[in-house]
């Protein structure tokens, strides 16, 4: 009996937010003006470890075009390939920024799909 109860508890309140939520268009207008702040909010920061990214292969191919008139091939080639894995980790992280966002897309999809 007392399962019934928070059943239908549950269900009543779930109706009267989705009551609430929907006829109001001012309320819709501030959960996406708060949701749109969130994803700029996200963005900033996987904005952050992008430019650390870029900037350090940025100095790796200036440390080696510095680097090859004075020093061995050998040197300068791995500087280089420091340089080739700071652009591929760079790639990597960007896929990865690019697919949470995906994630979170799809998952609001999902949730507001029914109304």
């Amino acid at each position: 009996m007392k399962e019934q109860e928070t059943t239908n508890e549950s269900a009543d309140f779930s109706k009267s937010v989705t009551a609430t939520l929907g006829k109001s268009n001012e309320k819709r207008a501030v959960l996406w003006l708060i949701f749109v702040i969130a994803l700029i909010v996200l963005l900033a920061a996987g904005c952050i470890p992008v430019l650390k990214l870029a900037c350090m292969s940025v100095l790796y191919k200036l440390a080696a075009a510095v680097a090859e008139p004075v020093a061995d091939k050998r040197i300068v080639g791995c500087i280089k390939s420091m340089a080739q894995g700071g652009v591929l980790y760079l790639k990597l992280v960007c896929y990865g920024i690019v697919l949470f966002f995906a994630t979170i897309a799809l998952q609001t999809a999902a949730v507001t799909s029914h109304a």
